[in-house]
């Protein structure tokens, strides 16, 4: 009798082991990671698998790629490699790994170049001074340096992705034309704006009143004399330039600027050498 049931005790013990060992294996996969962030360079980081069964991995984007897609069971370890991303937002991948009948992903953000884009970067004012608007497209906060004093910065509305930057330019006493610049920086970017603004209109009519007197009579009726020098007989390597000797270029503005100032008379030194097209005769250049 208790051979009997020693027998069927047997025989269910082996039944019961041969329907475990005919049981499927549990697929184990081991993902070191499940996001990835790069910043707007791009790079390669290190990615590992680890899994019983054989696996393969893929990327959803071509900026995104791998150094091995498959691998054996075990442990592996590979390269992600992303590329620079130089569009102005962020982008994003999906690294999938199969192994058996389980799935996981990895998520992988990349960072976004900067932007600093001003749509207008110079700017003309009149003398008498106005407001200027400046708009921009950025993509992170920006530093703004007014570089003169006679400008400055008034209201601004300053968004995440859009900007606009207003400024007062003082009226001009002088009537001289003057030039100043405000600085837009945002980290390694900067961009600068150029403001010129005109002087003081002194048109003054021609007037030839007085001109029909000779030497004498002009020379009593000289107050006050001014002398253009160094600009209508200037030339350098015998070659005439009234900018030659540092001075610029004489202009209605100028003379003008000189009649306001109470001069009433300019003289006008000058060589004709430079313009001399035969020697011979000393003609002096039509032109």
């Amino acid at each position: 009798m208790n051979i009997k049931y020693l027998f069927l005790f047997l025989s269910l013990s082996f039944f019961v082991s041969c329907s475990d060992s005919d049981d499927p294996v549990e697929t184990e996969l081991i993902v070191s990671k499940d996001e990835m962030n790069f910043t707007k360079e791009g790079g390669e980081q290190k990615l590992a698998i680890k899994s019983n069964a054989s696996w393969n991995i893929s990327s959803s984007e071509s900026w995104c790629t791998l150094s091995m897609t498959a691998g054996d069971p075990g442990t592996k370890q590979f390269q992600v490699i992303v590329s620079e991303n130089k569009d102005t937002d962020p982008r994003y991948a999906t690294l999938t790994v199969l192994s058996g009948g389980v799935t996981k992903e990895v998520k992988v953000t990349q960072g976004y170049s900067d932007l600093l884009l001003i749509t207008k970067k110079e700017y003309e004012v009149e003398a008498a001074g106005e407001t200027i608007t400046v708009e921009l497209q950025v993509s992170g906060n920006i530093e703004v340096t007014v570089n003169d004093f006679w400008i400055e910065e008034t209201a601004s509305s300053r968004a995440v992705s859009s900007k606009t930057l207003k400024f007062k330019v003082a009226p001009n006493a002088s009537f001289l034309q003057r030039e100043g610049s405000i600085t837009v920086a945002m980290g390694d970017l900067s961009e600068t704006i150029t403001i010129t603004q005109t002087g003081i209109d002194l048109n003054i009519p021609a007037d030839k009143t007085g001109m029909e007197s000779d030497a004498m009579a002009l020379a009593k009726k000289i107050v006050l004399g001014w002398n253009l020098g160094n600009s209508l007989e200037a030339y350098n390597n015998d070659i005439p330039s009234e900018t030659a000797w540092g001075n610029p270029k004489t202009s209605k503005a100028l003379i003008n600027a000189v009649k306001a100032a109470g001069f009433n008379a300019v003289r006008i030194p000058c060589a004709w050498n430079g313009y001399i097209v035969d020697q011979t005769t000393h003609k002096v250049s039509d032109d």
